[in-house]
């Protein structure tokens, strides 16, 4: 994913361009049976994407992201306005050009919520020293299932999405950890290349938050990898997906 044209790459944050990738992968290794059964869907377009999963809360997986030409705005807005539940459109205000913010106030979109704060940093060479009574350690893939059933409970899924989660243990390009107190598991984290997110639980199971790190506002293992819709664009109008 790393041959996107110059212009589509330009005015997105390297963090949304490295979220992009890790929610894209995310839906290509996803279960088919839960890809037909969640009607979960996604569309790329240059260095962004669309994604639909209707059952879920999550702002994450019912959104457009990393998407500034004016045209891929409009493929992308009419693909999602035909999916069901929660919808919205993610920008960083900061760096998106006039044309999308004029894009946005014409179709009488509003900022709900108070956006997402997403932070880069470099990933050390030496492992980092833990301290305290909280510890980490990898999933195994028998523990898959487990790993899929705690994300679902931290993100407030429904339960039949954990086959979603459990389905990135062990996958090549995935890394998947429990965090456990006193050997009781507590919290779970993956990471995409570059792209970390962590769930934290307290001992009685219940969510106390949510992080995202190493990678703005919004608008109202087992399978062989599918590919997202995509429309490729070559100096010219949109080809076929």
């Amino acid at each position: 994913m790393d041959d996107y044209p110059l212009a589509s790459r330009h005015a997105v944050p390297e963090e949304d361009i490295i979220e992009a990738r890790a929610f894209i992968d995310l839906f290509m290794v996803a279960p088919q049976t839960l890809v037909d059964q969640a009607q979960f869907s996604c569309l790329q377009l240059g260095a962004g994407f669309a994604i639909s999963l209707p059952s879920a809360p999550a702002i994450g997986l019912n959104r457009i992201l990393g998407i500034v030409a004016l045209e891929d705005l409009d493929t992308a807005y009419e693909w999602m306005s035909k999916k069901a539940g929660r919808r919205y459109l993610q920008v960083n205000a900061a760096t998106a050009p006039q044309q999308t913010h004029d894009w946005i106030r014409k179709r009488g979109f509003v900022p709900q919520g108070n956006g997402w704060a997403k932070l880069r940093r470099a990933a050390p060479s030496t492992p980092l020293i833990q301290s305290g009574e909280v510890c980490t350690r990898q999933v195994k893939v028998t523990e898959a299932d487990i790993f899929g059933s705690m994300m679902c409970v931290g993100f407030n899924f429904p339960a039949n999405l954990a086959p979603l989660w459990s389905a990135i243990v062990g996958m090549d390009g995935w890394s998947c950890f429990f965090a456990e107190l006193e050997g009781t598991l507590i919290a779970t984290g993956d990471v995409r290349g570059r792209r970390l997110c962590v769930t934290w639980w307290r001992r009685d199971s219940s969510r106390v938050s949510q992080s995202r790190g190493t990678e703005g506002p919004h608008y109202g293992a087992s399978e062989p990898r599918r590919q997202p819709e995509q429309i490729c664009r070559r100096n010219g109008p949109a080809l076929g997906s």
